[in-house]
């Protein structure tokens, strides 16, 4: 898995967004004749989001797991955008996190001979961080497009009864924002971005065991981790910027993500008599791996926002 600095990737970010806030208001005074997106692009703010998770594998002939529910939980924000004067106007910098906490619905099946159907409740706790840079063209007064690169962090705990598993997924990829203002205390946004996978993994902390039948099971060691194939992702969300009182606005929108995890090699496992404890390495055609999934997250968030 690919290692990213994650305290490097913040220092910039706040570093270039001091830079584009500074410009922005190099000119004058705050808001002073500013265009009502600059100013929306210059804040700083936090949200309550409700997250509604769908995960599911895919297997052949299968069972396959899902999970699926709601999940409180939170967003900070901040991004800077610079005027549009001078040599560079309207470099856009926006870095983002998001966690949510909450147990969700396990549908799967015993490691065991017959498959023994099996719900159950999963603690879930998802974060995700992310980073763009882009430059913003004005259309109209009222209307700007910015395309920009874009880096997202992507971290999912899962622990029902059976096991619990840790994914996470680094990708890159390209996004391109729209922005409108109807009026000038309003700022309506459509935000897409395609992303694809640099580095993806899951840890399983605790031991894999699947029974076989009689005092046989094949038994893979505590703290595996399985090396998942890179994938795509999509985000799409709708956002709304309303100023209620010179620099504080209510922010709130809709977002929708789509990540995918490929299947990972297998990892060595044994034959083991739990009467005598003797273990036999196994083919690798029984190894433990991890199948192909998608998992869909949609988001809905209303919060409050400091513009600067």
């Amino acid at each position: 898995m690919i290692k990213i600095n994650k305290i490097s990737i913040a220092t910039l970010a706040a570093a270039g967004l001091v830079f584009c806030s500074t410009s922005a208001f190099a000119d004058g005074a705050p808001f002073v004749d500013q265009n009502p997106i600059v100013v929306a692009n210059n804040e700083v703010g936090i949200a309550a989001t409700g997250t509604l998770m769908n995960y599911q594998e895919h297997i052949t002939p299968g069972p396959s797991d899902t999970e699926s529910g709601w999940m409180p939980g939170f967003r900070v924000s901040a991004s800077g955008m610079n005027s549009d004067s001078g040599l560079l106007p309207l470099v856009y910098l926006a870095v983002a996190y998001q966690y949510n906490n909450h147990s969700v619905t396990y549908h799967g099946a015993l490691l065991n001979p017959g498959h023994t159907p099996l719900t159950d409740p999963s603690a879930s706790v998802t974060q995700s961080a992310s980073v763009k840079l882009g430059k913003g063209f004005n259309i109209t007064n009222d209307l700007m497009i910015t395309p920009y690169v874009t880096y997202n962090w992507y971290h999912w705990s899962r622990s029902s009864g059976i096991n619990h598993e840790i994914y996470s997924q680094n990708s890159v990829g390209v996004g391109f924002m729209t922005q409108y203002s109807p009026m000038q205390d309003l700022v309506l946004g459509v935000d897409a971005a395609w992303l694809y996978g640099i580095g993806s993994g899951m840890h399983k902390p605790e031991a894999s065991v699947a029974s076989l039948g009689g005092p046989y099971v094949e038994y893979a060691p505590p703290g595996q981790n399985y090396h998942i194939k890179n994938r795509a992702t999509v985000k799409v969300s709708l956002d709304a910027d309303y100023t209620i009182a010179h620099s504080w606005h209510i922010i709130g929108g809709v977002q929708y993500m789509h990540t995918n995890f490929g299947q990972s090699p297998g990892v060595s496992s044994y034959l083991v008599d739990t009467n005598t404890g003797a273990a036999t390495p196994l083919p690798d055609r029984y190894a433990f791996y991890e199948p192909d999934s998608s998992t869909n997250l949609f988001t809905l968030s209303l919060g409050i926002a400091y513009a600067f």
